[in-house]
């Protein structure tokens, strides 16, 4: 056994995720929409498509039912929060399939603000909105690029930004929808990485559900 640093950074293992959403008219898509124009019918809709969660308000006891949870998929009683952790291999947690709308979060704790690199991770053909305490942080869909790693599956897609986190508890959450990716599998993954100087890493805290207040 032989202790290193962690120089590579401390991948968010504990995540809690939601879904699928969907709604009228997402009876028509598909787990694989092939031609550009299934594909921009899935994007216009879930651009505009608006759900409960996007509060980012994560509560593991809520329950969600009615037509906003049909679709393709069929037509589930209910769905609500579910504990999942990052796949064998990969440093992404699985969300769900394309043509559907997902969410997931996890929390990071720091003894006070400081700055670290959060490398975002995604999915080809996947399109994500990041939240950091609720807060919009916008990473456009051009900005992922395949070679951030090299020690995952060819379906990775990743962009690195510097974050700010605030002393306490700081919810990271994403709302994500995919447009298929049949020659590459399913589910679509999402994940973060956090990097900093080792000392600033040891005193970070990393949970997989929300903090008890």
């Amino acid at each position: 056994m032989r202790f290193t640093s962690l120089g590579d950074g401390i991948v968010a293992k504990n995540w809690m995720i939601l879904g699928p959403f969907g709604g009228p008219g997402t009876e028509a898509f598909g787990m694989n929409p092939h031609s550009l124009a299934d594909k921009k019918a899935v994007i216009d809709f879930y651009e505009k498509a608006e759900y409960p969660p996007d509060n980012n308000i994560v509560n593991p006891a809520e329950k969600f039912s009615g037509e906003l949870i049909h679709g393709y998929w069929g037509k589930p009683r209910e769905i609500g929060w579910r504990k999942a952790s990052v796949a064998d291999l990969d440093v992404r947690v699985d969300g769900g399939a394309a043509s559907q709308a997902w969410y997931g979060a996890t929390w990071i704790w720091a003894p006070a603000n400081v700055e670290v690199e959060v490398e975002f991770s995604g999915h080809l053909q996947t399109y994500i909105r990041w939240f950091i305490n609720g807060d919009p942080f916008e990473i456009a869909f051009k900005e992922y690029r395949p070679g951030v790693r090299t020690d995952v599956p060819r379906t990775y897609q990743g962009a690195i930004r510097t974050v700010w986190l605030k002393a306490g508890w700081n919810q990271v959450s994403w709302r994500t929808y995919s447009t298929g990716y049949a020659v590459t599998g399913a589910p679509f993954r999402i994940g973060l990485t956090v990097r900093a100087k080792d000392d600033v890493l040891w005193k970070l805290k990393f949970s997989g559900e929300p903090p008890k207040k």
